[in-house]
């Protein structure tokens, strides 16, 4: 390589790294994904109200990125967004994937995910991502709660518009678009499926498994584990 090679790359990598950020692995921290450009997206594409078929499609996208880590211990999804919590801040000797480059995390995160949803749509769609760090465990209930809550309230909005006019809702808080859907004789608590209510919550859990027949074939005998019994 010649000087004036090496000098260029010198000078670009520097300013790579100069907005290259990476998170801290000491503290947790959320990936959260969104639906880019949705609000369109849906009205061309999914039952109003609310499409069981879509909330079951973004349970089974948040299920796979859980799978793409094995450091995700937590997720929810409501609507078109979902969120996990990676927390390896217990073990001194894990890494954050990918180093805990925020590029890289928010760009492969937002590709698979992106991947798997248009699987099972023929209108293309894609999701943005970001990810950043909490500053304490106790950040991490008022976070989900926070989410849950967003939940609550746009899953109220949207049972209202189905029913009323803009000009109706308009300047109406949570509590009144549940009384105006009760003069109509509609309750919002009985009337939606929880999965519409609250989003769905996936948490990932260790227990022990008994190989089978089939995986002891393929483990060589001198890594077979004592008793054949393995934590998944």
């Amino acid at each position: 390589m010649n000087i004036f090679v090496s000098k260029q790359k010198d000078y670009f990598k520097e300013l790579e790294d100069k907005y290259s950020l990476t998170l801290d692995k000491s503290k947790p921290v959320i990936i959260r994904l969104d639906g880019v450009g949705f609000s369109k997206w849906t009205s061309k594409n999914l039952e109003k109200p609310f499409d069981l078929q879509f909330s079951l499609i973004m349970n089974v996208c948040l299920e796979y990125l859980m799978t793409f880590t094995n450091q995700c211990v937590f997720g929810y999804t409501h609507s078109d967004e979902m969120s996990l919590l990676i927390d390896v801040s217990e073990n001194e000797n894990s890494q954050l994937q990918y180093g805990g480059k925020l590029t890289k995390l928010c760009s492969i995160y937002s590709s698979v995910v992106t991947e798997m949803f248009n699987i099972h749509y023929s209108a293309p769609s894609h999701f943005d991502c970001r990810a950043f760090n909490l500053n304490s465990k106790e950040d991490i209930l008022e976070y989900f709660n926070w989410r849950r809550s967003d939940c609550i309230r746009n899953s109220v909005q949207q049972l209202a518009r189905d029913y009323f006019s803009h000009k109706v809702l308009q300047n109406k808080s949570q509590k009144e678009m549940l009384e105006e859907l009760s003069n109509v004789n509609i309750n919002w608590d009985t009337y939606l499926k929880d999965i519409h209510k609250y989003g769905t919550i996936i948490k990932k859990e260790e227990y022990l498994s008994l190989l089978t027949e089939k995986e002891l074939e393929r483990i060589p005998i001198s890594q077979i584990p004592k008793d054949k019994v393995v934590i998944r």
